[in-house]
């Protein structure tokens, strides 16, 4: 579950990247606006999956050993 969790950065990292990339496309081809939204928000969705999975890891930690562990 640590190890799960500790991964949830990389995906933060990976959103940005990716976000980034979108926006400079959207900024040089106007007609890839409406894919280029799209993409974002399905990026910023698998973001939220991944907080998402940290808070179950977080709490199937505390279940196991009764400690309170805010990994992100």
């Amino acid at each position: 579950a640590e190890k799960a969790a500790e991964r949830d950065e990389e995906v933060d990292q990976l959103y940005e990247t990716v976000l980034n990339d979108i926006i400079s496309v959207i900024t040089e081809k106007k007609e890839a606006t409406r894919q280029g939204t799209k993409l974002m928000f399905l990026g910023r969705y698998l973001e939220r999956i991944a907080d998402h999975s940290t808070n179950i890891c977080e709490r199937t930690i505390y279940m196991i050993t009764g400690e309170l562990k805010e990994i992100n």
